[in-house]
């Protein structure tokens, strides 16, 4: 059984393990093993079924615990997830896995102070877990942590240089540190690693375009498009550059695409109503300006102010 199994041979492990079961139905390990496999398989019903057996016939087995709590939480019974987490802390405060998946469960509940003690934990068990690092980066910047974060980040593709999401995160604390340069790298490096990666390809695109490399930026915003052509930001980016470019018509295209897209997308609707106005479509810009001042936050104050001002103009009064 063990050796199927180590050969990837999922069926013919199952197989095996459910033979082992008829034979010896108290058998905890065989219905942990059992659920494993079938939770590979994505039969996650049945997995947790074989995890609550192992549980039942062996109650202090802290790693059927933790792959129920896993189960539980694909399921998104997050609450039960965390009393199997925790449970299996109990058993073995040194299970790093079973604080990072309980990390998991806190971050999906929303209490991030709660998910960083128990990235930090997992880490301070098992200091080469790259993903951990990266789940820890993310729950800091969320703190707005952002140095530390962008160290967890880089400690993560320290120890794995194939990892995309820490790529893509660092990339994107980078730019707001204004490290352009460096965040294009990491960006260069996700779509390396995931050359489908849309977003990655419209975040190098702004990148780009801030270092004023508009050809190369329009290229980028084009490959997330083709790759997903429902995504919004793209569609903003590539209107942004093309109006840089001169080419106000394919740049309100792309910003109407956004608006359709993203009806409430408030900065799509304020550069639309200025690239209408520049062309002296006034009618058009007036609506595209009214429906930015509906929907954009405090924050844009100022945009708020030249749009009702612009409104005014062009309606002479």
């Amino acid at each position: 059984m063990i050796v199927a199994d180590q050969k990837g041979l999922t069926d013919e492990a199952i197989r095996e393990y459910q033979e082992t079961i008829r034979i010896m139905p108290e058998y905890a390990e065989a219905h942990y093993n059992l659920g494993v496999d079938l939770g590979t398989k994505g039969l996650i019903d049945e997995a947790i079924h074989e995890f609550k057996e192992a549980i039942r016939i062996r109650p202090e087995y802290a790693k059927a615990h933790a792959n129920l709590g896993v189960a539980l939480g694909v399921q998104g019974r997050t609450d039960e997830a965390i009393r199997e987490d925790q449970e299996a802390l109990r058993i073995d405060p040194e299970d790093a896995k079973a604080h990072y998946n309980l990390g998991v469960a806190l971050w999906t509940k929303g209490l991030v102070d709660e998910a960083i003690s128990e990235y930090k934990e997992a880490i301070r068990i098992r200091p080469d877990w790259a993903e951990a690092h990266s789940n820890l980066g993310v729950a800091l910047d969320r703190k707005g942590l952002t140095d530390e974060a962008i160290r967890e980040y880089q400690e993560a593709i320290q120890i794995d240089p194939e990892d995309i999401n820490a790529h893509y995160n660092l990339g994107v604390d980078l730019v707001g540190k204004g490290l352009t340069d460096e965040a294009i790298h990491e960006y260069e490096e996700a779509v390396r690693i995931r050359p489908e990666y849309a977003e990655a390809h419209a975040n190098l695109g702004n990148a780009l375009g801030n270092k004023g490399l508009t050809d190369e930026a329009i290229h980028e915003f084009k490959e997330a498009i083709r790759i997903r052509p429902d995504l919004a930001d793209a569609h903003f980016g590539l209107g942004v550059t093309l109006e840089t470019k001169g080419l106000a018509d394919e740049a309100i295209h792309e910003f109407k695409e956004a608006i359709r897209i993203r009806p409430d997308y408030a900065e799509a609707r304020y550069n639309l109503g200025k690239t209408l106005a520049h062309k002296g479509k006034n009618k058009e810009a007036i609506e595209a300006l009214r429906g930015f001042i509906k929907y954009a936050p405090a924050k844009y104050e100022r945009q708020i102010l030249i749009a009702r001002d612009l409104i005014r103009e062009f309606e002479g009064r």
